[in-house]
């Protein structure tokens, strides 16, 4: 119910007089959301790092309901009753592959969902374009079948603890009005994170020649006597600063005293300098701080400079995003290097300079930095050797590709390795080349298709080169083999994905349909894996 502000400029009557003449409008306004009896309640989630899965988790708790993964779930035997969908997106607006299967078949489905309602909180990351992409689909698509909203989603950055909550306890009060206006549902997303510990640089090795326009490194962290570990296929979370001459433009525009203390609640204070180096995203603005400057979305520091906006030290907190860590595969095995962890990195430069990767390329060994380890459920070799592995990454997506191929050495693997790799040109993008060409002299990487697009006249990509093997992909899929994807979201990963549906119907002589159901069933059951990004 809408009520007129204490702090607005009319006096006690006629602001009780607005007051009654809201609450007669609201009070015969129809009730547009009926939800169905409490206790038919039910969480579903669908997680590629665990912090949606987490939140769904501590949701279902503070309801005192079921809680089910998309992986099991039916899209064709929805429960009826009230459903909480909390999703993350993953790729390029894409499911998390836990949930490909559910989302195929809640698209093609043309049953109404007249008896269902629901409620969707979709987490993201508005770096990337697709921000909350899948949360917003199936919202959408749950409404077109006919589902009835509960309440409006939300869309949930990294750092939106409150924002988060105030969905979450706006829906207990709906569902429980018993508790909902005193149980807290959620711990806070960083919850779902390892404590990050610091260590030092031990690798910061240039794989691209010193005069290519694209500079690709190799980072490794000395972790001897660090508590962490890891396999193949994890990611390598990242906590980033900012570099200095960066954090100077940002002072400079600020105009404070950089010894003056910024206060967050309830942990305590640091100085200005210090807040803006180590807690504060520099990159680029948030909603808040869009609307303060005027501006649209750019590069923080410049419209800062240009803006002839002030900020008061108090709205600092309100106005800066939270530094976020950065995830990289790893692009190690343990058993190769049992005292490091390495990754393969791109530095970003357009159109801006990318926070973390900019600031990694200039440290030297023994610098200090946060790291923690980002354990996957789903990226993971097969736990028999003899079982052939299919993987498809170009540029830095050969990652984890050079972890899984330490491993399965390590392991004295049986079962075919297959590696498609590729990038613009040879000289200057065959990442581990000597590595590579060793493994397979060895055996351990039974074949090696490569595909440089632009050392020829006609482009050629990896999805060329598994369309040119066609027949013998097909033959090592039917026999068992495992896929793995790994590299760019938007173009590589869909393009990857059509191909190998293609493949399935052509050489396994299927249907359309059947082929869908196919790839469908080989990531339901771990067979097709994907780290994309």
């Amino acid at each position: 119910m809408p009520l007129v502000p204490h702090h607005a400029p009319l006096t006690e009557v006629e602001r009780l007089r607005i007051d009654g003449l809201l609450a007669g409008l609201y009070a015969r306004k129809p009730q547009e959301i009926i939800p169905s009896p409490a206790d038919d309640v039910t969480v579903l989630w669908a997680s590629q790092t665990g912090r949606a899965e987490t939140a769904a988790r501590a949701l279902a708790t503070a309801l005192g309901c079921p809680c089910i993964g998309l992986d099991t779930a039916s899209a064709n035997d929805l429960p009826a009753g009230n459903a909480i969908f909390v999703v993350s997106t993953f790729g390029d607006g894409d499911p998390p592959d836990g949930a490909a299967s559910f989302w195929a078949t809640l698209q093609a489905r043309t049953t109404p969902i007249t008896s269902l309602h629901h409620a969707v909180l979709a987490f993201g990351d508005s770096t990337y374009a697709s921000f909350c992409g899948f949360g917003r689909s199936l919202d959408d698509r749950l409404s077109q079948l006919g589902s009835r909203p509960l309440l409006d989603r939300h869309d949930c950055e990294p750092d939106d603890d409150d924002g988060r909550a105030g969905w979450e306890k706006q829906l207990l009060v709906l569902l429980r009005p018993d508790k909902g206006r005193s149980v807290s549902p959620a711990p806070p997303a960083e919850n779902a994170r390892p404590a990050a510990v610091m260590v030092r640089l031990c690798r910061n090795e240039l794989l691209t020649p010193p005069a290519s326009n694209r500079q690709t490194r190799l980072i490794g962290f000395d972790i001897s006597g660090a508590d962490l570990s890891y396999e193949p296929g994890d990611a390598l979370g990242v906590w980033p600063r900012n570099k200095a001459e960066i954090v100077e433009r940002v002072l400079e525009a600020l105009g404070h005293p950089e010894e003056e203390e910024i206060v967050f609640h309830p942990s305590g204070s640091m100085t200005l300098r210090e807040a803006l180096t180590s807690h504060f995203d520099l990159s680029r603005a948030n909603a808040a701080m869009q609307a303060h400057l005027g501006m649209d979305a750019g590069y923080l520091p410049d419209m800062l400079a240009t803006s002839r906006s002030t900020i008061a030290l108090t709205d600092i907190s309100r106005l800066f995003r939270k530094l976020q860590p950065r995830f990289y595969s790893i692009a190690s095995s343990p058993s190769a290097y049992p005292d490091e962890v390495h990754l393969t990195m791109g530095v970003a430069n357009t159109p801006y300079p990318g926070t973390c990767s900019t600031w990694l390329a200039g440290l030297i060994p023994g610098a200090e930095a946060q790291i923690f380890i980002q354990k996957t459920g789903h990226f993971r070799l097969p736990p028999d050797g003899t079982t052939p592995v299919i993987m498809i990454g170009p540029g830095t997506g050969i990652a984890p590709f050079r972890g899984f191929l330490q491993h399965r050495a390590a392991l004295s693997a049986t079962g075919g390795a297959w590696l498609f790799f590729g990038e613009r040109h040879a000289l200057s993008g065959f990442y581990f080349r000597e590595e590579l060409e060793t493994l397979h002299s060895k055996g351990v990487l039974t074949r090696l298709d490569l595909a440089f697009s632009r050392d020829q006249e006609d482009r050629i990509y990896v999805q060329d080169r598994m369309n040119a093997a066609g027949a013998d992909l097909w033959e090592w899929i039917s026999r068992g083999a495992h896929v793995y994807v790994c590299g760019d979201a938007a173009r590589m990963a869909r393009d990857v994905d059509a191909t190998l549906r293609g493949i399935v119907e052509l050489h396994g002589q299927m249907k359309p349909e059947q082929a869908a159901e196919y790839v469908n069933d080989m990531s339901r059951c771990g067979r097709y894996a994907r780290d994309v990004y």
